[in-house]
């Protein structure tokens, strides 16, 4: 099974447009997105919708929560509250009632997706957690191939329950070890900080133990014109562009 992987779009239609058409030239078999559909860019409403008509299953990210949930609004930057604050404003009923009802995670084919950590967290950071933490949280699920976003910058960890070795991701193919479990976070469509601008999604080949980093190219200043128009802060149309990033929530 070839399964397209998808994460942190935030807003983004014009790289979600640009991936979504790289994905259909590569003959998967599923779509599945690890949350942060908004949040810092200006399409939020047209995106969600796009994943709704596409049948795209998704998981709830920490922008997701953010959204009906205000305490959440404490945990992030000044630019990414400011955000949410306009783009709840910008979504229609059904489109807030479709984000509430997300869940944690998703399970598909014996891989385990969801937007932070496993098992089931939206906000932990995988790069900010120590090798302990993370090849306990490994060890706690079943799954041996574990998926997930909000870091923004692709890298993976692999774990033979002995070592935990950290792999730099780069554009193109990495075959995966089937004797190790593996968490690897696929990067940001709508918003990459990996000091390449670029959008970025996977492909993962169950039956080659394949994972596949795929960059596409889009309209960023198209997006960043929007995001300025709208009123969102001008850091968020900023750092579209830029070849290296912090990070925040």
């Amino acid at each position: 099974m070839k399964i397209a992987i998808i994460s942190d779009i935030h807003g983004n239609l014009e790289a979600l447009n640009s991936v979504y058409a790289d994905i259909r030239q590569n003959d998967v078999d599923n779509l599945v997105c690890l949350g942060d559909m908004v949040g810092y860019g200006p399409e939020p409403e047209a995106v969600v919708n796009f994943v709704i008509e596409k049948g795209i299953g998704s998981v709830a990210g920490n922008h997701e929560l953010a959204i009906h949930e205000d305490e959440r609004l404490e945990e992030m930057s000044d630019d990414a509250r400011a955000s949410i604050l306009i783009t709840r404003n910008l979504l229609s009923a059904a489109t807030l009632a479709f984000i509430g009802q997300l869940p944690r995670y998703t399970i598909l084919n014996k891989m385990r997706f969801v937007h932070g950590m496993p098992p089931d967290s939206a906000t932990t950071y995988l790069h900010w957690a120590g090798d302990g933490e993370i090849a306990a949280r490994m060890m706690a699920v079943a799954q041996q191939r574990i998926f997930v976003g909000h870091t923004h910058r692709p890298i993976g960890y692999s774990f033979d329950e002995i070592d935990l070795d950290v792999i730099f991701l780069r554009e193109g193919k990495t075959r995966l070890r089937g004797d190790s479990r593996y968490i690897v976070s696929v990067g940001s469509v709508g918003q990459p900080r990996d000091g390449d601008p670029r959008a970025k999604y996977a492909i993962y080949d169950s039956e080659a133990d394949e994972f596949d980093l795929r960059f596409v190219a889009y309209d960023i200043q198209k997006t960043a014109d929007r995001i300025i128009k709208l009123g969102f802060p001008k850091y968020n149309a900023q750092r579209l562009f830029s070849k290296m990033d912090g990070f925040d929530s």
